[in-house]
């Protein structure tokens, strides 16, 4: 499971920033239920989305191999 965010940023190059985060394994040290994979700047809105439809397919395939 991909759980993600989309913010404006104050670049005119790329006003998009898209932060990305997994499911984790919780333990007893371990509260939080996602941990952070990664972020991306990117030109439009297409472009953001298009990468967080790679990145839930990826996971997607993970999941269902593990």
């Amino acid at each position: 499971m991909v759980q993600y965010s989309i913010s404006a940023t104050n670049n005119p190059k790329k006003p998009i920033k898209l932060c990305i985060w997994e499911s984790a394994v919780l333990t007893d040290s371990r509260v939080r239920p996602f941990h952070f994979k990664a972020n991306y700047s990117c030109e439009t809105l297409p472009e953001a989305m298009e990468i967080l439809q790679q990145v839930e397919t990826e996971s997607q395939q993970y999941e269902a191999v593990a």
